[in-house]
């Protein structure tokens, strides 16, 4: 079994659950065996060992499964996913039980209880190391001098490939730098793909409940999209049926069109709000995409 870890150094927003299912359906078309690890944060399955997929299946949703781990299972056809806070258990369960040669541990930089063959650590271009402190007194799980056990790093969001001029002095000779960027966003609505560009004459009331809410209000606005009303809630929020009327009777009264989420979001929605809410779909573009898979390639051949 070899080990891809993914991970940052923030507290959140820096897209590791898109990097982790674009990775997995790349290693899975390549006729690997993967699985997904991750700790199933939020979800009331808790902390112990759950299979949310096995690849064909999926067994949980949410709330009993995480956002994340039940978003990674409906985009990675043929991927297994394992949550839970002993990674080296999930690893163990994955082999016997899936015959699985390649597990990718999502948000795992600071997991140090398991053996990985390489580290690939994600830095948002915009604002790679937040205020510089930890957490309580700023938004960092660790000093920025610790990316220097990465392998690899990846700057998201990134508008050019140039390296923030804050963290330069803290990239090693030996590092690989990437970026990355969100491109193609797509509307599901009523479970069909409907090009974005259609929602360019509605009048559009949006939410999310991400680590970095700016990012997806971003993503509209560069899309020529008419946000009258935008709602922002804490990273992993579900939000109550209360809250949801007050978002849909607020966007109602500014004569909205359209009510539209994040796919993070739009997987906690049940019965009418799902079927009220769209939500926007992305891809994930990162340049140099051959050299990065090159590299991951020939370090879990060692």
């Amino acid at each position: 079994m070899k080990v891809i870890s993914i991970g940052n150094l923030s507290m959140g927003g820096t897209g590791k659950t898109p990097h982790t299912i674009h990775l997995a359906k790349i290693f899975n078309s390549y006729g690997r065996v993967v699985t997904i690890l991750s700790r199933g944060y939020k979800g009331l399955l808790g902390n112990l060992l759950n299979v949310i997929s096995d690849g064909h299946q999926i067994f949980y949703s949410p709330p009993q499964a995480s956002d994340e781990a039940f978003m990674m299972a409906r985009n990675c056809d043929g991927v297994s996913i394992i949550t839970g806070v002993d990674r080296n258990a999930s690893l163990k369960y994955a082999v016997k039980n899936f015959n699985s040669d390649l597990a990718i541990l999502d948000d795992a930089y600071q997991y140090k209880k398991i053996d990985k063959n390489i580290e690939i650590l994600l830095l948002d271009a915009k604002n790679p190391i937040s205020t510089g402190f930890i957490f309580p007194f700023g938004y960092l799980r660790e000093m920025p001098s610790n990316m220097n056990r990465a392998d690899i790093i990846i700057f998201t969001n990134s508008n050019d490939n140039t390296i923030p001029e804050k963290v330069k002095k803290y990239i090693k000779p030996h590092q690989k730098v990437f970026f990355s960027r969100y491109t193609k966003p797509v509307l599901i609505k009523d479970g069909e793909e409907h090009d974005i560009s259609n929602l360019k004459d509605k009048k559009v009331t949006a939410y999310s409940a991400l680590a970095n809410n700016r990012s997806f209000y971003d993503l509209l606005i560069a899309n020529s999209i008419d946000v009258i009303s935008f709602k922002t809630f804490i990273d992993h929020k579900k939000l109550s049926n209360s809250t949801l009327d007050k978002i849909i009777d607020n966007g109602l009264e500014k004569l909205t069109t359209e009510f539209i989420t994040t796919e993070k979001d739009y997987v906690k929605l049940e019965g009418t709000y799902a079927r009220i809410f769209s939500y926007i779909k992305v891809d994930l573009e990162i340049d140099n995409e051959e050299e990065l898979i090159s590299l991951i390639k020939d370090r879990i051949k060692e």
